[in-house]
């Protein structure tokens, strides 16, 4: 873990939907790796409690990251990788944002910290990440489309475009901005789940391919 991670992970420290950092260790060998503790949540990510627990609410998981989203966001941090597995429930079952490994301040240069987006975050990407004819930057709307990308996680148990084979074919369905297959309202996700029409409308809000048409945290934690 670098040091820049771990101080932005004290920053966030001050909302309940940020996962607590509560010691920094710093190795002694020469290459002085730096090493963040955080408390044991048993319970795991919030895609392996609702395997666990099925009928659990689901809206009240979401409201917990639009919370901590607004917060980091008002506070001048882009979070960078928000999907379901970052996601962790406390033993009280609120849900925090964990692993701050791509997150950065608002205001810094790209060209200062290049940062490679991981393939394996791909279909939680914006198309922009990948259109980019520079080095690639999440923004506050990069972090609202995959909130659209958690969403659609939280309540399908599917991740985004499951259904696109291969990494070079899911780039391009990336970059033409494809929206996901909405179920079908016989599907249980609408029943047993809790999807709504309305929760559905925010996700392909969330999912405009202008980011500046995108809704700001800020309004989805009002609306979710």
């Amino acid at each position: 873990m670098s040091n820049r991670e771990a101080l932005l992970q004290w920053f966030g420290r001050g909302h309940s939907g940020v996962l607590s950092l509560t010691g920094v260790l710093e190795s002694p060998t020469p290459d002085c790796e730096t090493y963040l503790v955080y408390p044991l949540l048993e319970n795991g990510s919030i895609l392996h409690h609702l395997n666990a627990f099925p009928d659990t609410d689901r809206r009240a998981p979401i409201k917990d990251v639009a919370s901590a989203l607004k917060y980091l966001h008002d506070i001048g941090i882009i979070y960078g990788d928000l999907r379901g597995c970052n996601i962790l429930i406390k033993s009280d079952g609120r849900a925090c944002i964990s692993n701050f490994s791509s997150a950065h301040l608002i205001d810094e240069d790209a060209l200062a910290w290049p940062h490679a987006l991981p393939v394996w975050s791909l279909p939680w990407q914006a198309p922009e990440l990948l259109q980019a004819s520079v080095w690639p930057f999440t923004t506050k709307a990069t972090d609202v489309h995959a909130f659209g990308g958690l969403l659609y996680e939280v309540y399908t148990s599917k991740y985004p475009l499951w259904e696109v084979p291969g990494v070079p074919r899911l780039i391009a369905e990336v970059c033409k901005g494809r929206r996901l297959l909405r179920p079908f309202d016989t599907d249980e996700t609408f029943g047993r789940f809790g999807l709504t029409d309305e929760m559905w409308g925010i996700m392909e809000m969330c999912w405009r391919v202008d980011p500046q048409h995108r809704p700001t945290a800020g309004y989805l934690f009002d609306t979710v």
